[in-house]
């Protein structure tokens, strides 16, 4: 589009913005308002993927201090040789 066509289209928009003002107002109402809802929806999906690893992670170390009581387990008959 060349130079002239771009500021006429702007001088439109200008005009056009001016006769509307309310319905410009409610157009930029309602699109920070769905930007609002997209924030809070991908804060919301972060906390669940957070939480999601957090309790991975406490499952994993749960599992390896399993493994690691398991390793260190004594028998009766090992202690009464530990007791001499």
């Amino acid at each position: 589009m060349n130079e002239q066509a771009l500021e006429a289209r702007r001088a439109y928009k200008r005009e056009w913005n001016k006769r509307n003002r309310e319905k410009v107002k409610q157009a930029q109402a309602r699109y920070w308002e769905r930007k609002a809802a997209e924030a809070a929806a991908a804060a919301a999906a972060q906390m669940e993927r957070e939480q999601a690893a957090a309790e991975t992670a406490l499952q994993e170390a749960a599992a390896d201090a399993e493994k690691e009581l398991s390793a260190v387990h004594l028998t009766a008959a090992d202690l009464e040789g530990l007791a001499l």
